[in-house]
């Protein structure tokens, strides 16, 4: 329902389009419909709206309007120039800003073609039946590649010489797809035909010999088939050569300079980062105009990075890695921000919901939450009052047979309704693995009874359920206990009454300080607008609904 009335707002006017129309103004300010599909959002995020349920637009304004008042009164209170909103607000126009140019930049333009598909289906999906000899030095490696080009078998080569888990089958690992070499072999193997042998190759597990035996073409397929094999990894690879380089684009046009000498003097480990002396060093390491990378920094970044992944063998190299990343990192802010997208409306938009979210988040903060007091007699009470929120689930001890014969399960009720005992039907007639325990399922809370639940619901302890299906089985449930009304024990669920607490409270204080502030607002409701959407896409709801105001 609130997807559907979404689209109609779409519809109507075109949201966050110039011309929309307002659903309300509060001391002249609209509330627009984009306002209200924006709160129809989040409830569609948050909230399940089950089918028939009855929608108010109406309860939607009017919260929308308490909202926007106290989206006001924070502005009154200078809550928009608080550090924390400040901060929050750079952060997520950083963040949207760089989501922005990374489309622009390079998602957009790393498209592919089916041609470069296909070739790359070609590539990645053709076969290599390869011979290999691993051994411990280059010298000895190229040793036996002389002998193998001198006529010498290679599989008896293999045997005698490689020191790889193919070594008992002469080298021979069958084919393979270019995915299952490392990449320093699989350059060096793919380009040759079949009979050629490769120079000596460093790889992972030593210094290896290759033999190319047979190579077999990619199976042949349409290219709707190759897309959904090959797109999305074509693409990344495009998006990843593309941001590459766009970065080198931007280190080209940028100034920047990096102090060598202090560099090396940096500390690379964890118990120097965290000495007060570096911590306090405000030495530029790294400059790209007005960004600066001090010493401080620097180390506070070796602190956020897990220990294990600083153990490393070239220190310097790994300064730099992280000297690299965090210009990287800058050029890109600088570059997303420079583009200035909060001139674009539906930007500014954007940055306009997320600062009121921070001002409403703020506001309850500072002015709501400090005022709810907490105590464990004011919870022991608030419990008292509202035990039946606290009840235990019921439990439920039944039994049952399970047979894919409807007829069958026909018969096994007459049976049981002659007086047959339920547990020996069960292990001799019951088709599921609970058979041997004469179908007890043990204790079961409602919530685990599944489709079962409203027969169970039905039935009086000792009873036996109708025949009951789901899929292709047919199932009869017998009710054998069921557990009394209890309630969850204070201590036990402190937390989740305090939570409960503080949320009724919370709400309660919220309405009344918007209703306090109404008092002193000009609020004007648009009813025949509000009438327009309901009648168009509400039609069942009553005409009272505006009566409200």
């Amino acid at each position: 329902m609130i997807i559907g009335l979404l689209l109609l707002l779409a519809a109507c006017s075109g949201f966050m389009t110039a011309g929309e129309k307002p659903v309300a103004w509060v001391d002249g300010v609209p509330v627009t419909e984009g306002d209200l599909k924006e709160a129809l959002k989040i409830t569609h995020r948050t909230e399940a709206v089950r089918p028939g349920e009855h929608l108010d637009l109406m309860d939607y304004v009017n919260k929308l309007i308490d909202e926007r008042l106290i989206v006001q009164e924070a502005y009154r209170m200078g809550l928009d120039k608080d550090p924390w909103v400040q901060n929050k607000m750079h952060e997520y126009k950083l963040r949207e800003s760089v989501v922005r140019l990374y489309k622009e930049e390079v998602q957009d333009r790393a498209w592919v073609s089916d041609d470069e598909m296909r070739r790359f289906y070609n590539e990645q999906m053709e076969e290599t039946h390869i011979r290999q000899i691993t051994v411990g030095t280059e010298e000895e490696a190229g040793d036996i590649r002389a002998q193998i080009e001198a006529g010498s078998d290679m599989a008896a080569l293999a045997r005698e010489h490689s020191i790889d888990m193919f070594k008992d089958k002469g080298g021979d690992r069958g084919f393979l797809r270019r995915s299952q070499l490392p990449d320093s072999v699989k350059e060096v193997v793919f380009p040759l035909k079949g009979g050629q042998i490769t120079p000596v190759i460093k790889a992972p597990s030593g210094y290896q010999i290759i033999k190319i035996e047979e190579k077999k073409a990619a199976p042949e397929k349409d290219i709707e088939d190759i897309r959904r094999i090959v797109e999305k990894p074509l693409r990344k690879k495009k998006e990843e050569e593309r941001s590459r380089e766009v970065l080198k684009g931007y280190r080209d046009r940028s100034d920047i300079s990096i102090d060598e000498g202090l560099l090396t003097e940096l500390p690379l480990s964890l118990a120097d980062a965290k000495g007060e002396k570096w911590a306090k060093d405000e030495r530029p390491i790294v400059k790209i105009g007005e960004e600066i990378l001090t010493v401080g920094q620097f180390c506070q970044q070796l602190k956020d990075i897990p220990e294990s992944k600083l153990v490393t063998d070239n220190p310097p190299a790994l300064k730099r890695k992280f000297v690299d990343n965090w210009i990287d990192r800058k050029l890109v802010d600088i570059a997303a921000l420079n583009r200035h997208y909060e001139r674009d409306k539906d930007f500014s938009l954007m940055l306009k919901y997320y600062e009121e979210y921070l001002l409403k988040k703020l506001f309850a903060q500072e002015v709501i939450y400090s005022q709810i007091k907490v105590s464990d007699e004011l919870l022991k009470d608030y419990y008292d009052k509202h035990r039946d929120k606290y009840l235990k689930p019921v439990q439920y001890r039944i039994r049952q047979i399970t047979v894919t014969d409807e007829a069958q399960a026909r018969t096994i009720l007459e049976q049981l309704r002659g007086g047959a005992d339920f547990a020996w039907l069960a292990k001799n007639k019951s088709e599921d693995s609970l058979a041997q325990k004469g179908g007890d399922r043990g204790w079961i809370s409602e919530d685990k009874l599944s489709f079962f639940s409203k027969a169970v619901y039905a039935l009086k302890v000792g009873e036996n359920s109708d025949v009951l299906s789901e899929g292709d089985a047919y199932y009869i449930v017998k009710l054998e206990a069921k557990s009394d009304v209890d309630y969850e024990d204070f201590e036990q669920i402190k937390d989740v009454v305090r939570k409960d607490y503080i949320k009724e409270n919370y709400e309660h204080l919220w309405t009344d300080y918007a209703r306090e502030l109404r008092q002193d607002a000009e609020v004007k409701i648009n009813d025949p607008f509000i009438q327009e959407l309901t009648e168009r896409f509400l039609p069942t709801a009553k005409s009272s609904t505006l009566d409200k105001q």
